[in-house]
């Protein structure tokens, strides 16, 4: 067996156990794909506090008004607009006209959650996405290649490690699968489509 870099999958399984429950299944926050999209948005900004805690949202009048008219017809995107409001009223922090003229809307009855939800998005993208992020994160916190193929001979990759860390921990997600959704041209398109949120969680990790 290639030697494991002291701590790496210890290191992931703590990682693992954050997002899994005590059946043994995945359990991810509440966040929605559409504040996982958001995310991405110019114009959107977490602040943190002195402790390096999240604090408050900065958002541009042009990506507000964007969301407002979205969240007229989506619940996905209304629910992200009621979070971005209730955290920054608890703070104090000043919010766009348009966001404080739809939150001032709702709570004066004016303005309902829409009753049709576009199509949600699939369960398995929260777990598609841990994993992806899960995989080149250890890559880098550790010097490693993501699979064995970019790997010196010899040498472990961050697939192994993430696959052993999901094995200790009581689940089975295989090193081949891993694999695949690092390099198979079947999840290239994911991966595109997520490389921004990556980038920007790897920005504030």
């Amino acid at each position: 067996m290639d030697e494991r870099p002291y701590g790496a999958v210890a290191w992931a399984e703590a990682m693992i156990s954050n997002v899994v429950s005590n059946d043994g299944e995945f359990s991810f926050p509440a966040a929605s794909f559409a504040l996982a999209a958001l995310l991405q948005a110019p114009g959107f900004e977490v602040v943190k506090d002195e402790n390096g805690e999240p604090s408050h949202v900065n958002i541009s009048s042009e990506l507000a008004q964007l969301l407002v008219e979205r969240g007229a017809e989506n619940q996905d995107q209304f629910d992200v607009i009621v979070d971005i409001c209730a955290i920054n009223l608890r703070r104090d922090k000043q919010l766009p006209e348009a966001l404080r003229d739809f939150i001032c809307g709702i709570l004066l009855g004016d303005i309902q959650r829409p009753k049709v939800r576009h199509r949600a998005v699939r369960r398995d993208w929260y777990e598609k996405f841990f994993k992806l992020h899960l995989i080149f994160w250890v890559a880098k916190r550790f010097s490693l290649a993501p699979t064995k193929n970019e790997a010196s001979f010899g040498t472990v990759c961050a697939c192994e490690i993430v696959a052993e860390a999901f094995e200790n921990v009581g689940m089975e997600v295989s090193y081949s699968s891993l694999v695949r959704l690092v390099s198979h041209p079947d999840n290239l398109r994911f991966r595109q489509e997520n490389s921004k949120l990556m980038e920007w969680m790897e920005a504030r990790s």
